[in-house]
């Protein structure tokens, strides 16, 4: 997903008419996109924000040409086990960035050190939400989660 968006309000420019919103790319390819938008919106130095199911959302700014990868917390993680397989309840909140729309990030989760799967977050500025991973075919016993900036042993 490609916006574009003010860098005070943080607000999407609309309408934005482009001429491929819905991209896919493989590792290493690229593609050129257009948009247009009502110029007299373009003062107020305008941002693209690019995400994806498999990517970092990054912002750039088109003044000023930089780049920021828009960061996500990770908090409150716990373990809970009802019926079935336990469970790792989290919650999460957008750092930084300022926005209105939500933005989706993956964020990585590794048990005891090796990759269990990515979930993907979805959250925008000042919003936090919860979620839940399940854990299955873990073995009983003292293990170490890491999901994003966040991370915790566990016991089974």
């Amino acid at each position: 997903m490609i916006t574009k968006k003010h860098l005070k309000s943080g607000k999407e420019i609309l309408p934005a008419f482009w001429n491929d919103n819905a991209l896919t790319l493989m590792p290493g390819e690229t593609k050129m996109v257009n948009v247009k938008v009502r110029k007299d919106l373009l003062s107020l130095e305008p941002h693209i924000v690019a995400e994806g199911f498999n990517v970092v959302p990054t912002s750039w700014n088109l003044s000023t040409k930089s780049k920021k990868k828009m960061r996500f917390r990770i908090e409150n993680m716990e373990i809970r086990k009802d019926k079935g397989p336990a469970c790792l309840h989290f919650s999460a909140r957008q750092a930084g960035d300022r926005g209105t729309r939500i933005t989706t990030c993956p964020v990585k989760l590794t048990i005891d050190g090796k990759l269990y799967r990515y979930v993907s977050v979805a959250v925008k500025h000042g919003m936090n939400i919860t979620g839940r991973v399940e854990l299955s075919g873990l073995k009983p016993g003292m293990h170490k989660i890491k999901m994003g900036n966040s991370s915790k042993k566990i016991i089974l």
